[in-house]
């Protein structure tokens, strides 16, 4: 009779025992892929993602988007928050390594490997960096350096970190010594608009701004070739490449596989079609592997 007393109690505690070790088990460790929050950077972690999902689907990935700065995803990759994430050369250079001088891909790759323990892969294939960008019917020569007897009489429109960075407005002034007859500080949202409505004549842009793949505008040859360049490249703890061995030649086929001019149309179809990062990689992908 005892037993039957104490047996229900019994029975739970036999069934506990066996669904513990389940309960604890721990999960299984992804590739965490991070990006920042803007357009270009979600669609080429997207296709980073997506490359990965085709052709290695046993590679686990957790997407951790929307890093607010470089020195937060910076951080999160040194600290072992996120695997791997897409950085810009001039922005390694000149925010991250703070070098004085020009560096090469492969000085860029040995100091990363050396200071934070990641890889830098090669680039996607192009440079989205800072330019001065005016209507298509402006006056001003296309070359800088044949503006400076024309800037006078224009309206400048830029953004304060335009304004105030070394490889900005301040690098620009120093060799092409362009005076405008104002410069107006606004936000980066009202850059074009106040350019499309003629509230200023020239603003500060990016080579792959979704904007520049319509007719409305042009960008100033930096014809001395001043202004750092900015190479998307992806940058990888490299215990995240002895954990998964095809990774490195998988994110390497990405390599020089996109050029400024395609960039800005697959920007375009996220902010000027309002199509999905996701969708927009998805069908780049799929364009790339039915190309002959």
């Amino acid at each position: 009779m005892k037993f039957l007393k104490y047996a229900p109690f019994s029975c739970c505690l036999i069934l506990l025992m066996l669904l513990l070790p389940l309960g604890c088990r721990p999960t299984e460790p992804k590739l965490r892929i991070g990006c920042k929050n803007f357009t270009e950077q979600l669609i080429l972690a997207e296709i980073i993602a997506q490359t990965i999902q085709n052709h290695a689907p046993e590679i686990p990935i957790e997407k951790k988007w929307g890093f607010g700065s470089t020195p937060l995803i910076h951080h999160a990759l040194i600290q072992g928050d996120i695997d791997l994430y897409i950085e810009y050369s001039g922005t390694a250079e000149q925010l991250i390594l703070k070098s004085p001088t020009s560096l090469t891909h492969s000085q860029i790759d040995q100091q990363y490997q050396t200071l934070f323990n990641a890889q830098w892969l090669p680039s996607f294939g192009f440079s989205n960096g800072y330019q001065l960008i005016v209507r298509s019917d402006s006056p001003l020569p296309k070359k800088l350096s044949e503006c400076q007897p024309h800037t006078s009489g224009q309206r400048a429109g830029f953004n304060a970190e335009y304004l105030n960075r070394p490889d900005g407005f301040p690098l620009i002034e120093k060799y092409y010594q362009l005076k405008f007859q104002s410069i107006v500080n606004l936000d980066l949202g009202l850059l074009y608009p106040a350019l499309e409505n003629k509230q200023i004549d020239l603003i500060s842009g990016f080579s792959t701004d979704a904007k520049l793949s319509l007719s409305l505008y042009r960008i100033l040859e930096d014809d001395l070739q001043i202004s750092p360049r900015y190479e998307p490249s992806p940058v990888i703890q490299l215990e995240a490449l002895k954990k998964y061995p095809k990774l490195q030649t998988l994110l390497e086929s990405l390599s020089g596989k996109i050029s400024e001019s395609t960039m800005r149309a697959l920007n375009a179809e996220v902010e000027i079609n309002h199509q999905t990062p996701a969708s927009v990689a998805q069908h780049w992908l799929s364009r790339q592997s039915s190309a002959p």
